[in-house]
């Protein structure tokens, strides 16, 4: 699966994976309406680095407690995890 893909071969059937945004500039594209170059991540990229680095424990261990935690539950989620993703930074 590639991780990345040009806007210019994007359709709305792409939303799912690569985002409605980039989708839509896709049809654009197709459409003819001048739209700058990019390209698009995919959510498999997240997937496969939450696998590789080991972080889906993380994740999973920190949305626990912020189901009836609140806002203040879910920031400390937050933190953890961009420290987690982040390398401990």
């Amino acid at each position: 699966m590639a991780y990345t893909r040009p806007l210019a071969e994007l359709r709305r059937t792409d939303a799912a994976e690569f985002g409605g945004k980039s989708a839509n500039l896709g049809d654009m594209l197709a459409a003819g309406i001048p739209v700058p170059p990019g390209f698009a991540l995919g959510a498999g990229a997240f997937r496969a680095f939450v696998a590789e680095t080991g972080l889906d424990g993380t994740i999973a261990s920190g949305v626990t407690p912020i189901a009836g935690g609140g806002v203040q539950a879910a920031r400390r989620s937050s933190s953890s995890f961009r420290r987690a993703t982040m390398g401990g930074q």
